[in-house]
């Protein structure tokens, strides 16, 4: 027999929540990568509260923001090609 359940210890009201995989560190700071026109661009973020899923984005992004989701990846190779 096994059971699933959910304890919630915190509710942030009015938060903007991204998904955990559309933030990263990039030299050591947060960033989202953020859809502008047809490319998108790497954009600091200031980041709160969070939990496996979702975390909250206090500055830096405002509703109606499109964001990667493979931002982990997209930071990688521009370590990796050099760019800033």
């Amino acid at each position: 027999m096994t059971a699933q359940c959910r304890i919630h210890v915190k509710t942030v009201p009015d938060a903007l929540l991204v998904p955990v995989q559309a933030v990263t560190e990039y030299e050591g700071k947060p960033v989202c990568y953020v859809k502008s026109g047809r490319s998108t661009e790497r954009r600091p973020v200031e980041v709160g509260e969070g939990n496996d899923q979702y975390i909250q984005v206090v500055g830096g992004l405002t509703e109606g923001d499109e964001v990667a989701l493979d931002a982990r990846s997209r930071a990688a190779a521009e370590v990796k090609a050099g760019t800033k």
